[in-house]
């Protein structure tokens, strides 16, 4: 395999892996908001799926004792949960390899090779860049309102 189409499918390879961590995320994040009731019920009657339309909060009550007595109080599942992603700040991926001219004259040719047994060690590193704005301004929107 060439050294550039080796290096280039570690980075496909890492960029699907981000994207994979990033779609669990939204769905992880999506669930913790419904579609309002009325909204539902009527998308269900017309086998619409759930999804589309306004969301709302899911909540939990909590009944609180206080001078006056118990108090019902409902709050958020999202501001009680930890609800940030994982994603990966820095991918190193190492890689022995023994190179050699290209047969065709165009580069060089990647052959792996086990540790200890020669080779050039090559360290690719990735890194991650700064989340969408989008994403950013949800966040920090959602953060203003609880």
């Amino acid at each position: 395999m060439k050294l550039e189409e080796l290096m280039a499918s570690v980075g496909d390879a890492v960029q699907q892996a981000q994207s994979a961590l990033d779609q669990a995320g939204v769905s992880q994040y999506l669930s913790y908001f419904q579609p309002q009731a009325r909204q539902a019920a009527a998308r269900m009657q017309a086998g619409e799926p759930e999804t589309g339309g306004p969301l709302r909060p899911r909540e939990i009550s909590f009944l609180l004792p206080g001078k006056q007595g118990e108090r019902q109080v409902s709050l958020p599942v999202l501001a009680l949960s930890g609800h940030s992603r994982m994603a990966f700040d820095q991918v190193t991926v190492q890689l022995n390899v023994a190179l050699e001219a290209a047969p065709d004259g165009g580069g060089l040719e990647a052959v792996p090779v086990a540790q200890g047994e020669g080779g050039h060690k090559i360290e690719l590193t990735f890194r991650r860049g700064e989340p969408s704005e989008a994403v950013s301004r949800i966040s920090d929107g959602a953060g203003q309102l609880l």
